[in-house]
Formats: C-alpha cells, structure tokens, sequence
C-alpha cells in the first residue's frame, strides 16, 4: 500500500482483507492526537490482526460511527467496550464497541528507527506516560520549550 491516499470507505475494506490475509499493513501517522509518541506523517505504524481481547496500554485502530480511523491508546477495557485516548490528549473516548476495533498496531517507525512493544520508549508511554494524563499539557509544554531553546 505504498504511500498511496485512502478514504477511510476504501481503506476499511483494504485494510480488512491483508490482516485476514495474514498480512501486516503500514500506515503512515495522519493527526496529532498521539503527539509526542507519534508525529504527524512523519512515523508510521506497523498494523496486525487484532486476535485477542485488547489490552490497557495497546495501541489500537478502530473506526467511529462517523466511518472516521482513529489510532489511539486503551485506556480502560470494559464489558460495554473498549476507552480510548490519545496519547497528546486528556479527554476519554468511548465507549467503542468490539466489532468497531479493526487492528493493533506491533511496531512504530520513529524517525527512521523501529520501535517495538519490547523498547523502554515504548514502555514508558504505554506504561508510565498513559497514567500521566492530568500532567500532559504541562510536561509537553516543558518538552517544547527544551526543544526550542536548544535550536537557539
């Protein structure tokens, strides 16, 4: 799938067919909401079949009643459906049914480099940075600010 531009109507069925296929799919990173793990078509994912029940702290993509694709953190999983946020936001989605949980997202790449479920960067947010959502805003204001700074 190259870095060809999908609808999320066409994508959906794509999408669907490879992981039944047994096949991963890369997807290139659209949006902010996973800001400062993912950076907006700058990292991709490496996608896979969903097959077992998700869990807090896996990365997920899943489709709204809007038809929308949405790659987010779980948050909390339930009996009534699975919470989600994103990883640059404080606000709680769900919940979302099972059946609209299309894949799981294995792998990262990040600046050029592979990051996978068994790295401390993706510890930290999975882990560390998921149970920080009152202090997001703050802690990625102090990161930019260093990062300014530092281009000075």
């Amino acid at each position: 799938m190259n870095d060809e531009k999908f609808t999320s109507e066409t994508f959906i069925p794509i999408l669907k067919s490879r992981l039944e296929a047994g096949l991963g799919v890369n997807l290139t990173v659209t949006g902010n909401s996973m800001l400062p793990f993912l950076v907006h078509k700058r990292d991709s994912v490496y996608l896979s079949a969903l097959a077992e029940k998700p869990k807090k702290g896996d990365i997920i993509l899943f489709v709204r009643p809007d038809g929308k694709c949405v790659l987010h953190r779980v948050k909390k999983v339930k009996k009534d459906g699975v919470y989600f946020v994103g990883d640059g936001q404080t606000e709680t989605e769900g919940p979302v049914p099972y059946d609209a949980l299309l894949a799981i997202c294995r792998a990262v790449t990040r600046k050029g480099k592979i990051i996978d479920e068994k790295s401390f960067t993706w510890f930290f947010f999975k882990k560390i940075w998921l149970n920080m959502i009152p202090l997001r805003f703050p802690v990625i204001a102090v990161m930019t600010k260093l990062r300014h700074d530092k281009k000075l």
